[in-house]
């Protein structure tokens, strides 16, 4: 019993490692190899431990997201999406009800960044269904309604595309 409650501290210990390895790599702009290693962190800590898996996929989904946008990289993109839904699906919503919002709102803008990048009216519609989604759970489930204006302002520039079509440039 002792062997396994060790082995179990050994692996949450080198998932610690190997996330600091991906801060240091994220620091230089390596952001492949910062994402390879927050996913190699995450397949080391138990199944139970929602928040630090959470916190490895999220870091690795936004190294995926700026890699994308700065690189004009629609994988690394494609890429944030996958990451930022399996964080999504790390969270309870009955126990993490903000962290479970504000993951929706980074799969909205994942979803809203690669729409821009395809300029695709799907995608944009996609990201919209998650920012109302976000929003909604701030407001009701959350009681913190005072993002209503952060959403509101994410929500009009979605609406806004999908009703004019994607501006010329």
């Amino acid at each position: 019993m002792a062997g396994a409650a060790d082995d179990k501290q050994d692996r949450r210990e080198e998932a610690a490692r190997l996330a600091e390895q991906a801060h240091a790599e994220l620091e230089d702009d390596n952001y492949s190899e910062a994402t390879r290693l927050w996913k190699e962190a995450v397949n080391l800590l138990p199944d139970d431990d929602h928040l630090t898996r959470w916190s490895y996929l999220l870091f690795a989904a936004n190294a995926c997201l700026i890699q994308g946008n700065n690189s004009d990289d629609r994988e690394a993109l494609l890429k944030s999406i996958f990451l930022f839904i399996s964080a999504f699906a790390e969270i309870p919503r009955d126990v993490y009800p903000l962290q479970w919002a504000a993951t929706q709102s980074d799969i909205g803008t994942a979803f809203f960044d690669l729409g821009q990048h395809d300029r695709s009216i799907k995608l944009i519609q996609d990201a919209l269904f998650w920012f109302r989604s976000a929003q909604k759970v701030y407001a009701e489930e959350a009681g913190q309604a005072h993002h209503n204006a952060f959403f509101q302002a994410k929500i009009t520039k979605a609406e806004a595309i999908i009703a004019e079509g994607f501006p010329d440039g």
